[in-house]
């Protein structure tokens, strides 16, 4: 393959990781608002972040064969080396660093919102283990002496 099939492919690529990355992030700050509302509309979302994450699987493995094919690494340092060797006039590394960038977006994005729902988990657990008649696990109970004894179970908010 010659440098200018190389960097036309790369580049065809690249900016489709680019557009589907840029949908990701949009999908994943719309589940972010979404998220506190525990609203049903999460479901279609996930459905969303689900389709343009398998497309950028799809999209990535082609990159990364056609760099691998061309005798380079499939890493970020391979990435750069391929694109030096294929495009001389440096036309297609801002737009793999953008790409770069938009992806460290979309993995902070995703924590964000992984850090939400887990605390919904949570606060969802508490209300239900007191809704039983149960302490929350993390529930120290002391007795005179500063030992650590069973907590009794109460009774359930349900049959009161």
């Amino acid at each position: 393959m010659n440098k200018q099939t190389c960097s036309t492919k790369l580049h065809e690529l690249i900016k489709a990781e680019l557009e589907h990355t840029e949908k990701l992030s949009a999908i994943l700050q719309e589940e972010k608002e979404t998220l506190p509302s525990e609203s049903e509309q999460l479901l279609a979302i996930s459905k969303n972040k689900q389709r343009e994450l398998e497309m950028l699987e799809k999209i990535s493995l082609k990159r990364i064969s056609l760099v691998q094919s061309l005798g380079y690494a499939p890493s970020h340092e391979g990435m750069e080396f391929c694109l030096n060797w294929c495009d001389p006039h440096k036309k297609l590394l801002p737009l793999w660093k953008q790409f770069i960038e938009k992806v460290s977006e979309c993995r902070l994005l995703n924590q964000v919102n992984g850090g939400i729902l887990d605390n919904n988990i949570r606060v969802v657990k508490q209300a239900l283990s007191i809704l039983h008649g149960q302490l929350p696990n993390n529930t120290n109970t002391y007795n005179a002496q500063g030992q650590k004894q069973q907590a009794s179970v109460g009774h359930s908010i349900a049959k009161a």
